[in-house]
């Protein structure tokens, strides 16, 4: 957008569309013309973008391409090799924007820095109907099976049961880590023991 005009334009996407329908005074003397070079010249500069991104032939083209998502351990930037590549998970083609429940903001190179990590939809009164999703996994331990393995159901819009009553729950129970008092140093240092 021309500098000279962004002090006019509406932040709002509901009221840019107006004025771009029913371009007024804010456009200049002729509006119409002024909006029309607007549009033409930012789809121009939009689509030499494009293809300076993704190459010339545009029958390749897919969002994918240009916006994906990566989580960053933060201790990855100490790895190198396939160390940081179990630290880090992804990248991958990420679908949504600022305006749809799979919200995703993307930054100036469409990366997406923003969004819900965690989503949940609760059946009140039939709780163990819940679902609920998480990304990358439920582990921070890149070692572990649990790191990584709800990436693929949030990036497809997928759940897994949240389940909620003792019967459920024993059902799909893994694994059990008791918290054990010392007796020898008092109460004050639990032992993990797995259970």
């Amino acid at each position: 957008m021309p500098e000279s005009l962004r002090a006019t334009i509406p932040g709002d996407t509901s009221e840019i569309v107006d004025l771009v329908e029913h371009p007024d005074q804010r456009l200049g003397p002729d509006p119409e013309k002024k909006r029309n070079e607007i549009m033409l010249g930012t789809l121009q500069a939009a689509f030499e973008e494009t293809k300076q991104r993704l190459g010339p032939n545009r029958s390749m083209w897919q969002w994918g391409q240009l916006a994906t998502i990566q989580f960053e351990h933060p201790l990855s930037v100490l790895a190198s090799g396939p160390e940081r590549e179990q630290m880090n998970v992804g990248p991958a083609p990420k679908a949504g924007d600022r305006t749809v429940v799979g919200v995703a903001r993307y930054n100036k190179d469409f990366k997406v820095d923003a969004g819900a990590s965690f989503r949940m939809v609760f059946d009140v009164g039939q709780w163990d109907n819940s679902v609920a999703v998480n990304t990358p996994g439920q582990s921070g331990n890149p070692s572990s099976p649990h790191y990584r393995d709800l990436f693929p159901l949030w990036l497809t819009g997928k759940y897994f049961p949240l389940v909620y009553s003792r019967s459920a729950v024993d059902k799909v129970t893994e694994r059990k880590i008791v918290l054990v008092p010392d007796e020898s140093v008092g109460h004050k240092s639990p032992q993990l023991r797995p259970h």
